[in-house]
């Protein structure tokens, strides 16, 4: 199957319609469309992408650097800012669409539109499909013929960006290894014994008492929203872990563009201040560390000089009044308690000596002068405080406010002197980079990486914090999953009706252990076909580096890549030119073994791959990878040499025009003609 017309009206760099009829007038399977970055190549893989998945999808609504997903109303519509919607800014139309015709190399069997409907602050979305010999249908029922003839977890692997594609072979999650079963036509098992599972849970609880069932039920109603918990969680981590790895790729690309940039005529002094610089970036760190958590205290009390002397005031007068009321109280008690204690009745059978009297008597006013007298009940927050506390209190007052002016100098050099560190720092680092970067545009082009790379550095931190607390929610998720399935089997355990399980469920559970032993056994031969191809096919796309001895896919079609003794690399020691190479070939193998006749497009097919490599794409897979072949490259990554290569392979050609970025034309070109 092949695209015969590929129609884009107002949608993304578009203006009006333009429309690719892919006629051939050359032989190959080639259709090659090239054009100037912002052009339109990306905007018409979108457009596809979008025909086949919507914008339900949340992968379609993935925008801007560092990647972020918008919602479906500002994807369609746009935002006040980075981003425009999806009809083209300049179109006074009320809509804009994408609308493919494809069939086989004769005739037109399948047509899809999908177009949008502008509103005001509103917008309708609508998918039509027409198919030879049936009536045309639309929406739900549209999306369901669109799935059977391309499922939506596949299309990725068939319109993709050539900068993008490992993460096809690299995301190990559920969802991409039941992508893969589809395209392998093993999804069928699934459903099948998904269906046998529910059938023979519903068996098994009929067999149990009303009160019993009710209780299963809410248990899987828990689990249930559990596991879609989880799902969401392990699609939200995949993201994650995909945006990390591209802006580990950006932060890698800035880094040895910094490097380009260095002149290299200063190594020496250029390590002499590289030393400077992170030492006193060390002293800095620390001061400022020590200045914070002091300003915290000193600095409300230091800007309110007003306010500090009249609480001195203030607590002057509450211990004033308190000393005065604790004298008054104690010197009474000093007359009164002695003479009551030991001369008022009643006396002991045995009266005490003079003696004893006076030693009693002293004692107890030993004891009246060590204690300060506690007011009690509700007082205001001063009045609260004993005669102790409010003693101590003011003698701090006294000191703060007595040395106000002193500490107040002192903090305004400590600041001075923090910000005096911090200019040399910046001229120091002004240093480095003139040492090794020179001056002039050149320098400031470094300064600009620099930042870029530094601001690049806290996104990563801050979406590596992400990604920690998710897998700490998706481990707590797990032990409770586990905690409700457990409970579900107990349950059934402790009411299961030994009998009552008949016939038919031993059918059942036979069958379905039938399939998952077809399922298991088919899973492997078709990975180690898949295998076998992937390893025939990189060694053909790889040449000059035998690094990578072979390429094992697990039983989760993981690419796993093994050298001549056996042991396996790291994914990152591995270049990303020989990663996407890899990739390349898992893509051709998957297409091959699976046996589903579809076009592929690709967009920037070259990116990243030594010239050497190029070719042997150029050669060997594009012409080869299916019965077309949809090329979006830029004139630098198909110049005139790898044109010559590729042109008897080249069934249609197009060249872009967009001059002002918001106005693609599409313009057909002779396949024959020479030169890019």
């Amino acid at each position: 199957m092949i695209f015969h017309r590929i129609v884009v009206t107002n949608l993304f760099s578009y203006l009006g319609e333009q429309t690719y009829d892919f006629a051939a007038d050359g032989n190959g399977s080639v259709a090659l469309v090239t054009g100037r970055n912002g052009y339109g190549k990306t905007s018409l893989l979108n457009a596809v992408k979008l025909l086949f998945l919507g914008t339900d999808d949340k992968s379609q609504r993935r925008v801007g650097f560092p990647p972020r997903y918008l919602s479906r109303r500002e994807y369609v519509l746009g935002m006040e800012r980075g981003w425009a919607g999806i009809r083209n800014r300049h179109a006074e139309a009320s809509h804009c669409s994408v609308h493919v015709e494809l069939g086989d190399g004769e005739r037109v069997t399948f047509i899809a539109t999908r177009s949008w409907t502008f509103n005001g602050q509103d917008f309708d979305e609508l998918l039509s499909v027409h198919e030879a010999g049936q009536a045309e249908v639309k929406n739900a029922a549209a999306e369901e013929r669109l799935g059977n003839l391309l499922p939506r977890e596949l299309v990725p692997y068939f319109f993709f960006d050539g900068e993008e594609v490992q993460f096809l072979a690299e995301a190990d999650n559920k969802a991409r290894s039941e992508a893969m079963e589809r395209l392998l036509s093993l999804s069928f098992i699934n459903g099948v014994s998904a269906q046998l599972v529910e059938v023979v849970k519903l068996w098994k609880l009929e067999a149990l008492p009303h009160e019993v069932q009710a209780e299963i039920r809410a248990e899987e109603g828990r689990l249930a929203s559990l596991q879609s918990e989880i799902m969401t969680q392990d699609h939200q981590r995949s993201d994650l872990q995909r945006q990390l790895a591209e802006l580990a790729e950006t932060k890698d690309a800035l880094r040895r563009s910094m490097d380009g940039l260095r002149t290299g005529g200063g190594i020496a002094d250029s390590r002499r201040l590289e030393g400077e610089v992170e030492g006193l970036k060390a002293e800095l760190d620390v001061e400022l560390d020590d200045l914070a958590t002091i300003l915290a205290t000193d600095v409300p009390l230091l800007a309110n000089p007003g306010l500090m002397a009249a609480a001195q005031a203030a607590v002057s007068k509450v211990v004033e009044a308190k000393a005065q009321a604790a004298n008054s109280v104690t010197d009474t008690l000093h007359k009164v308690l002695p003479h009551r204690l030991l001369v008022e009745p009643p006396q002991p059978r045995e009266p005490l000596t003079e003696g004893q009297k006076a030693f009693l008597e002293t004692k107890l006013r030993g004891i009246l002068d060590s204690y300060a007298v506690t007011d009690t009940g509700p007082a205001p927050l001063l009045d609260s405080l004993d005669l102790k506390q409010a003693r101590g209190l003011l003698h701090n007052l006294g000191r703060f406010n007595g040395g106000m002016s002193v500490l107040r100098q002192d903090r305004a050099r400590r600041l001075r002197e923090a910000s005096s560190k911090k200019a040399r720092l910046e001229r120091l680092r002004a240093e480095l980079r003139d040492s090794q970067t020179g001056s002039g545009e050149k320098a400031e082009e470094y300064r600009r990486l620099e930042q870029e790379r530094d601001d690049l550095g806290r996104t990563i931190g801050k979406l590596e914090g992400e990604l920690e607390r998710l897998e700490h929610k998706l481990s707590t998720s797990a032990v409770v999953e586990k905690e409700i399935a457990a409970r579900l089997n107990a349950l059934e355990r402790r009411h299961h009706l030994a009998g009552v399980t008949n016939e038919r469920l031993s059918i059942a559970q036979a069958l379905r252990e039938t399939f998952a032993e077809y399922r298991k056994r088919t899973r492997a031969n078709r990975r180690a076909e898949i295998e076998e191809a992937v390893n025939r096919h990189f060694q053909r796309l790889m040449s000059g580096h035998r690094m990578i001895k072979r390429i094992r896919i697990d039983e989760d079609f993981v690419m796993h890549f093994m050298d001549a003794d056996g042991a396996e690399f790291g994914q990152l020691t591995v270049s990303h030119g020989m990663r996407q190479l890899a990739v390349t070939a898992l893509l051709w193998a998957l297409k091959e073994v699976s046996g589903r006749a579809l076009p592929i497009i690709v967009d920037t097919p070259l990116a990243r791959i030594d010239r050497d490599n190029q070719m042997n794409l150029l050669r060997h897979y594009y012409p080869h990878a299916a019965e077309q072949v949809i090329i979006l490259a830029t004139d630098s990554e198909i110049d005139d040499e790898k044109f010559k290569v590729l042109q008897p392979y080249v069934g249609s050609r197009f060249r872009l025009e967009n001059p002002d970025g918001q106005s693609t034309r599409v313009i057909r070109l002779p396949s024959n003609e020479e030169g890019v």
